[in-house]
């Protein structure tokens, strides 16, 4: 059983998408297949009214290069735009949990290692 990080419903382990398997284990995506379907209408949605990508040259809305090209954030919770972010922004901010308490719990630690 595992629950869902979006509907906070617990629900078997075969409700939630393979994200990798090793010999030994599967491991399985945080978003039951319910929830990642209402996820995909929004994202297309959001790509329909505002784009999927943003012509190279404009800056990401983290760190501002603009040498790649760029992706739509969006929150998975609330389905609104955040803005549009390069990969390496998208996928750090998304590893991070999506939420300000995860990005501020790096900083910390990095804060704590950089006075080792």
């Amino acid at each position: 059983m595992k629950t869902c990080i979006r509907c906070e419903v617990e629900k078997k382990d075969t409700c939630f998408e393979i994200s990798s398997t090793t010999k030994t284990k599967t491991y399985r995506k945080r978003v039951c297949y319910d929830c990642r379907k209402e996820i995909r209408k929004v994202e297309k949605s959001l790509q329909k009214m505002h784009g999927k990508t943003k012509p190279l040259g404009t800056p990401c809305d983290c760190c501002g290069r603009t040498d790649v090209l760029l992706c739509l954030d969006h929150c998975h919770i609330t389905g609104k735009l955040r803005g549009y972010l390069c990969q390496t922004c998208n996928v750090s901010i998304g590893g991070l949990g999506d939420t300000l308490a995860g990005v501020k719990m790096a900083e910390k630690y990095l804060m704590e290692c950089e006075f080792k």
